[in-house]
């Protein structure tokens, strides 16, 4: 058992907005940068780890089903690659229903590295629909 815990050396936070519906699957246009990696080369102790995430409609998005498509680029964003989608249902906010707010565990736990032949691993989400998305992130570093 560890006599001296150890706790995030420097937590971080990151959030963006979602708000142009995007199709795509492997080269979104109309997508946002949740999370930059550190420029530093991988290695012992480089990166972070995403503690968790969420996304939450600001409003009512009935009537549709909404998909959040989170990506993976180690180039810059020339290219892309699909991680994961998550589905938020429809549903009507108003003064007795909150706006839609789901949980997106696929991402917790996952390492964000540090550079890949000198481009910082970026991770980023597009949505299927047109809508005001906000899509929440905390990590911690390595």
């Amino acid at each position: 058992m560890a006599t001296s815990p150890q706790y995030a050396v420097s937590p971080d936070y990151a959030v963006c907005t979602l708000t142009t519906a995007d199709s795509s699957y492997s080269a979104p246009t109309n997508y946002q940068t949740l999370f930059t990696g550190t420029t530093t080369a991988k290695g012992t102790g480089v990166g972070h780890r995403i503690l968790r995430c969420n996304a939450v409609v600001q409003g009512s998005n009935a009537g549709s089903v909404i998909v959040v498509r989170f990506f993976t680029s180690t180039d810059n964003l020339s290219t892309f690659k699909l991680l994961h989608e998550a589905t938020i249902f429809n549903n009507t906010a108003g003064a007795t229903a909150p706006a839609a707010n789901i949980s997106i565990p696929f991402l917790e736990g996952l390492i964000i590295p540090g550079s890949t032949g000198g481009n910082a691993f970026k991770l980023v989400c597009s949505t299927s629909v047109t809508a005001n998305i906000n899509v929440h992130l905390w990590v911690s570093a390595l």
